[in-house]
């Protein structure tokens, strides 16, 4: 019986130390997984921006131009008013 109990125990150990390798293994599998998966992020990330980049530079030079119509034609329009409620 204790010869069968030490070749259980010893069993045991070979088992446990089994586990440990492959949570070893997992653990690192994941890291690298993970470590793909923000790469492809930042990549994805930076192609996004570089891509919004002129779109945003256009949008601002467009509203730039609209803001300078509506000021040239808010200007007469406020020297106009006075001379009407006169």
């Amino acid at each position: 019986a204790l010869e069968a109990e030490g070749k259980v125990s010893e069993a045991s150990k070979e088992v446990l130390a089994e586990v440990k390798v492959l949570e070893a293994k997992v653990e690192a599998k994941a890291k690298e997984v993970v470590e793909r998966v923000e790469a492809k992020a930042k990549e994805v990330t930076n192609a996004v921006e570089s891509k919004a980049e002129p779109v945003l530079e256009k949008a601002k030079e467009e509203a730039k131009e609209e803001a300078k119509e509506v000021e040239s034609k808010v200007e007469p329009a406020q020297s106009e008013e006075p001379k009407r409620l006169v």
